[in-house]
């Protein structure tokens, strides 16, 4: 859902963002980060989807040390190398952000397939 929410807002976005504003380089950044935000919301989605599951099932520790680890991790470190040593700016943090939210997901993920939270009782 937040994905296709996602999309409608990117395909409308410039007639969304000249309420805002008329300039162009400006239109331009947002458009770009939406499109981004493609990446960002399906990662966030998938994300949640396998902490909440985790979490219900009693696993609780993990998902939150894991995601320090990859906020602070990937999040933090990839913005700083895609923003501002790369030299993408806001788009390379935004990319970050997604990443880290991929990173984090694929990783509850496998916990999750691998059956490790088994051990945990309610």
């Amino acid at each position: 859902m937040s994905v296709s929410f996602t999309v409608s807002i990117w395909l409308n976005s410039e007639t969304i963002l000249s309420v805002f504003t008329d300039n162009a380089e400006i239109i331009g950044l947002a458009s770009l980060l939406l499109f981004g935000s493609l990446l960002l919301e399906s990662g966030r989605a998938f994300n949640l989807v396998f902490i909440s599951a985790l979490k219900a099932a009693g696993d609780v520790k993990f998902p939150v040390q894991m995601g320090i680890l990859s906020m602070w991790g990937v999040g933090v470190v990839m913005s700083y190398v895609l923003g501002i040593y790369w030299g993408y700016g806001v788009i390379g943090a935004w990319l970050a952000v997604a990443m880290d939210e991929w990173v984090r997901g694929l990783i509850m993920a496998r916990r999750w397939h691998k059956q490790q939270w088994v051990r945990f009782t309610l």
